[in-house]
């Protein structure tokens, strides 16, 4: 699509249109590195999740959470990337991978990281 110049007056096609393989692999891309940190990173700046190097406090979604139960990083988290919520089926399983380990300091804001990853790939973000 290119911004500011829709196909026709009607605009873009919406819905599922606009999910293809392609799209589904830029977002999840994107996904990581919104949840990384590393989206609005000077470029060529390599911090990465793998290294254990945290993304500048700004940009790190942990932050949100910090010093709360698994339950409510979650709730925090879904309210924050996704506002219409998830299905309790879903939210239990991002409840059971956030605490898996019981990750603690450091461990638990890669874990954060991670369970924002796993949000923006979720199906109700593909269609919000």
């Amino acid at each position: 699509q290119t911004l500011f110049a829709p196909p026709n007056v009607k605009g873009w096609p919406g819905g599922r249109t606009w999910l293809t393989t392609a799209t589904m692999l830029e977002r999840n891309n994107f996904a990581s590195a919104l949840a990384s940190g590393t989206l609005w990173a000077a470029q060529n700046v390599a911090f990465t999740v793998a290294e254990g190097v945290p993304p500048p406090t700004a940009l790190d979604p942990a932050r949100l959470v910090r010093g709360v139960k698994p339950e409510a990083i979650v709730r925090v988290l879904v309210d924050a990337y996704l506002p219409g919520g998830v299905r309790p089926e879903a939210e239990a399983k991002l409840v059971a991978f956030l605490a898996e380990g019981k990750p603690t300091g450091r461990a638990l804001d890669v874990r954060v990281r991670e369970t924002v990853h796993a949000i923006l790939t979720l199906p109700e973000y593909q269609l919000c």
